[in-house]
């Protein structure tokens, strides 16, 4: 039983992520971030800034009262502290250095230990045959949380009804997708203009809400846009903020964040992103998006700040995860097909759903036998090379296998905008945020574990907006 897929396994863990992304500065680049209170940036304070200091970057999200600013020199960076700190101390509530982000990858206690097996192949049961027109059958990550599409037959998602990715962007011509992207979106990268994906793992995101080809979707036809904040040198906190906040201003409806990073609430330089994504986070609420973020990969409780410290390493400390710990997030953790917890997903009373994210099977904890079908397969970027699984797999160019709540969180952003569409058509242009909640709380199936975690169900939750709808005319 030890014989399944011979290296292909073995290559598991070299795809999580085999990318070019990783959190550097091409230099020594130094760049902070001020909020200022009541979301009021001075009007003066650019100006003064560029006519001071005209080698300094400086960007504005005027809606959250935030202005960072970065340059090469330190000299000069702590020159601007100073100036800002004189002239707008009692107008300053936070001032700190900018955060960094990379891609979410799955924690390495799954993944560390497969390269180790010289796990025979069983091709005639594992390996995709390149004529097969779909692939349905490998995804059951879709199939369970649609009742095998069931879900289809009442509400497949419109365009009207739009989910912004925040993310590394989104391969713009995959055949997949093409047809849902509403538009090229926006990129917060500097010099990287274009919203195509560099990494994969936005197309990925994208592919579990709205593919609508050889593979599908939660919502086959929802509309989707990119908003960019990940790119070849990894991503910044205040990208994040502002594509919230674009995101918001552009209309979307739902927001979906497959990333998070780790902050703690004694860290000055920390305070000022807890506080720019708590600020954008509220903005959209009050413009009527959703925002759903992934719970991200570590399992950790991430309820408890200090608790999450000490799993941390930080025995001192108390620390949270942004934007998944925080209020008004509807925070998604990674079950398996088997309705338990998976092993790396992060938990905790702030976790309020899960969907599955991806598992190697019930044979890996006990026999270290990992079933590749357990696993996300969705779209990725048909212009990046295969990942080594991929290839191994035999899948055609423009498709991955993966795991993370990364791909947990899309699924409940499909959801909510399929409950949106579903409401709207019936003549009820208003669904809050509380009211998304409980019709996902009333519908999910309950997990296995003694945590009794809450799984969605895509086709009961829209079965119970229309018996709502029903009564209510």
């Amino acid at each position: 039983m030890k014989k399944i897929s011979c290296f292909v396994f073995a290559c598991i863990s070299l795809i999580f992520f085999t990318i070019p992304i990783h959190a550097a500065e091409k230099q020594s680049e130094y760049k902070e971030v001020a909020m200022f209170k009541n979301n009021q940036v001075p009007e003066k304070v650019e100006e003064q800034l560029r006519e001071k200091f005209p080698e300094v970057n400086v960007v504005l999200i005027k809606e959250i009262g935030l202005l960072k600013y970065n340059t090469n020199s330190k000299e000069i960076s702590n020159r601007v502290h100073d100036f800002l700190n004189n002239s707008y101390r009692d107008l300053i509530d936070e001032q700190g250095r900018e955060s960094n982000l990379s891609i979410p990858s799955i924690t390495p206690a799954v993944t560390s230990n497969i390269a180790t097996y010289n796990i025979m192949s069983n091709k005639e049961d594992r390996l995709i045959s390149q004529s097969q027109i779909n692939l349905d059958q490998w995804q059951g990550h879709i199939n369970s949380v649609t009742n095998n599409r069931k879900s289809y037959e009442i509400q497949k998602g419109n365009h009207s009804i739009s989910v912004a990715i925040i993310d590394s962007g989104i391969d713009l011509n995959h055949p997949d997708l093409k047809e849902n992207i509403l538009n090229n979106g926006k990129s917060f990268v500097p010099n990287e203009p274009s919203t195509m994906d560099v990494s994969g793992h936005g197309t990925m995101v994208a592919g579990v809400i709205a593919a609508n080809g050889r593979t599908k979707g939660v919502g086959p036809n929802i509309g989707i846009v990119p908003y960019k904040v990940i790119g070849k040198d990894g991503g910044e906190a205040t990208w994040v903020s502002k594509a919230i906040v674009e995101a918001a201003n552009d209309g979307h409806k739902v927001i979906n964040i497959s990333l998070g990073v780790y902050q703690s609430l004694k860290d000055e330089n920390n305070k000022v992103t807890i506080k720019s994504y708590k600020k954008a986070i509220d903005y959209a609420l009050k413009k009527k998006s959703i925002i759903v973020a992934s719970a991200g990969n570590d399992s950790f409780d991430i309820n408890n700040p200090r608790k999450l410290a000490q799993q941390r390493g930080f025995n001192n400390d108390a620390q949270v995860r942004v934007p998944s710990s925080l209020p008004g997030v509807i925070t998604v953790g990674a079950s398996t097909l088997d309705k338990e917890i998976a092993n790396y997903s992060n938990y905790g009373k702030k976790v309020k759903v899960f969907s599955p994210g991806g598992d190697l099977g019930p044979l890996w904890e006990t026999d270290e036998i990992p079933d590749i079908s357990r696993m996300v397969l969705t779209t990725y970027p048909t212009y990046l090379d295969k990942t080594p699984l991929a290839t191994i797999t035999n899948l055609p160019q423009g498709y991955n296998w993966d795991m993370g709540s990364s791909f947990s969180s899309p699924a409940v952003s499909a959801l909510v905008a399929l409950l949106i569409s579903e409401k709207s058509e019936k003549g009820h242009e208003n669904i809050s945020l509380s009211q998304v909640e409980k019709i996902i709380n009333k519908s999910s199936e309950k997990g296995l574990s003694s945590n009794k975690i809450n799984i969605i169900n895509v086709y009961k939750a829209l079965n119970l907006v229309t018996r709502v709808n029903e009564s209510e005319n």
